[in-house]
């Protein structure tokens, strides 16, 4: 499970929050490709599918990567926290959807979106240590403000 230490300092959140972005310590599940951009049954399927593969993973030992998930109005970006290493960086214009765990869980939460214009459609979910609500939320402000930013700008 989650240790006090698998969250971001004040210093580090103040840090990034000054920068312009929120960071979440979470763990990535994995990612399972879609043919919809949106809908809760798209998100369940996709969800059941990347749960399923994590219990087989597990089963052999293969832990879940802990990662930084850094949201701001550009977009999001998954680093590697052993490493350092970005594997995956997309814009807030590719996420047409994000949803936390309905069945209860407030650990997981999952995005659609699309790494490049030629990649298909993928769900991405993570595990949080009881934020998935307060990183939706996050994503939601994210939103909000590249919307606004793009009405001031035209």
């Amino acid at each position: 499970m989650f240790k006090k230490t698998d969250r971001p300092s004040l210093a580090i959140q103040r840090a990034a929050h000054m920068q312009g972005y929120e960071l979440f310590y979470v763990k990535y599940y994995g990612k399972e490709e879609v043919s919809a951009a949106t809908g809760d049954k798209v998100v369940s399927y996709a969800l059941h599918r990347i749960l399923m593969d994590r219990k087989e993973k597990k089963k052999e030992g293969i832990k879940s990567a802990r990662v930084e998930l850094s949201i701001a109005v550009n977009g999001i970006k998954v680093t590697d926290r052993s490493t350092g290493h970005i594997f995956l960086d997309i814009p807030l214009r590719n996420v047409s959807y994000c949803q936390d765990d309905h069945s209860g869980n407030d650990n997981i939460f999952c995005f659609i979106a699309k790494e490049n214009v030629k990649t298909p459609k993928s769900c991405y979910a993570f595990k949080s240590s009881h934020q998935a609500g307060e990183i939706m939320s996050t994503l939601g402000a994210a939103f909000k403000k590249a919307k606004q930013n793009l009405s001031n700008s035209s």
